[in-house]
């Protein structure tokens, strides 16, 4: 029987509760939570999920110390601010083989070393989750532009976090051009935002970036009407055009086509349809996630980035990003 710890079980952990459910094997999972509230919730959702090949038990927890046995997996669900620390208590305590991260993964980039110190220590498998690597359209895209010069990728739209959900675009450019990206602040409004979440920031204007290669991103983010998400990525021959929304589409334009535009529906693939996926292929050795050791720099770069922005706005060091 596999053994899964779920930690941290709010909004994004009630949802790969979810999608543990629709696993094809016998498994236990430990969900643990100090909000007994977000337990409930979680349960509820769980149950919500119809799934006849579920076999197995799913008992829900307080606290750590009330996690049991060795685990194949553990999923850090938790907000960014306690997520290191309690990777650290979780590795004291329990033989952990595999460990799914939440992102922004940390706040501090002190973290990020002691944190990879940790898992190399215990010889623990580590996989960041930002799951468009596990989009069927993305994987196109990265096989259609494989090996092309100049490679260009933008991502536009109205009141969609770039603090927040930047470091997916980040991690989708990696994925795409198999390169990380050297970050520019310069195009960033000279304002803070707060967040919905309390203690948190949101960012808005333009991050900018290239790669080693030469292969640029662009991230803009404005307040206002909503606009939707629009992802374009394109290189000297062929255009991808991404409209990310439940009614979404993709729109194609290459030389084959001669100058028009194919286009077909944009299926985004829900957390709650995607763990269950996930979990298999890490046990399977086949994981399409990025590993810790390849989301750490990008992570750093990002993190870096936003701490330069918030110093030079409140004229003083920022060493602990504000952003989940």
């Amino acid at each position: 029987m596999i053994n899964i710890a779920l930690i941290g079980a709010g909004q994004i952990g009630s949802r790969h509760l979810q999608g543990l459910k629709h696993i094809n094997q016998s498994c236990n999972i430990q969900v643990m939570d100090i909000n007994e509230s977000a337990l409930q919730i979680a349960q509820q959702r769980f149950d919500e999920v119809q799934s006849d090949g579920f076999i197995g038990t799913v008992s829900y927890l307080t606290t750590l110390s009330a996690l049991e046995g060795d685990l194949d997996l553990a999923i850090i669900a938790t907000s960014a601010k306690y997520r290191a620390s309690i990777v650290h208590e979780l590795l004291s305590k329990l033989k952990v083989k595999n460990i799914i991260l939440e992102k922004v993964l940390f706040q501090s980039i002190e973290d990020y070393y002691t944190i990879e110190t940790a898992l190399t220590k215990f010889n623990i498998n580590a996989f960041v989750n930002c799951p468009r690597r596990y989009f069927s359209d993305y994987q196109l895209i990265k096989k259609e532009l494989l090996h092309s010069d100049n490679i260009n990728m933008t991502v536009h739209g109205t009141n969609w976090r770039l603090a927040s959900n930047g470091i997916h675009f980040i991690d989708l450019f990696q994925f795409i051009t198999g390169e990380s990206v050297k970050l520019n602040i310069d195009g960033l409004n000279p304002k803070i935002i707060d967040s919905k979440h309390e203690d948190l920031i949101e960012i808005t204007g333009v991050l900018s970036g290239v790669s080693e290669s030469k292969h640029y991103l662009s991230m803009t983010c404005v307040n206002g009407d909503n606009i939707p998400l629009l992802v374009e990525i394109y290189s000297n021959t062929k255009r991808f055009v991404i409209q990310e929304s439940i009614k979404g589409a993709i729109k194609i334009q290459s030389e084959s086509l001669n100058g028009y535009w194919e286009e077909s529906a944009f299926a985004p693939i829900y957390q709650s349809q995607l763990t269950g996926t996930i979990v298999e292929d890490i046990l399977q050795g086949n994981c399409k996630l990025a590993e810790y050791k390849d989301s750490m720099p990008i992570h750093i770069e990002f993190i870096a980035a936003v701490n330069n922005h918030l110093s030079m706005i409140l004229n003083k060091k920022v060493s602990v990003c504000p952003i989940t």
